[in-house]
């Protein structure tokens, strides 16, 4: 639904639900490819000294409740939600025979 207000449908001749119901057009630039390789940045809490900073994570959507991404770890299938993501959008998750 978050991304169906933001899109035109015919009924409303050229705007979008979120512009007839706030009246300002809606910022769309966090939008990103869905299934794109993200990599989320682990806190410190999280790791020791010489392991990486951050891990590869599945974009899969948005989060409701605040401004943030929904990321998959296929390595331990566990579902986070961080902002602190760097997205690489050309590239897709490669699964390994």
């Amino acid at each position: 639904m978050y991304i169906l207000n933001r899109c035109p449908p015919s009924s409303l001749h050229g705007i979008t639900p979120f512009e007839a119901w706030y009246n300002k057009r809606s910022n769309m630039n966090h939008f990103r490819v869905f299934g794109c390789l993200g990599y989320v940045h682990l806190p410190k809490e999280h790791r020791q000294k010489l392991h990486p900073k951050s891990e590869p994570y599945i974009f899969i959507g948005y989060c409701e409740s605040r401004k943030a991404y929904r990321m998959y770890n296929p390595k331990n299938h566990k579902v986070v939600i961080s902002r602190d993501v760097i997205f690489d959008e050309g590239r897709a998750w490669g699964h390994k025979k």
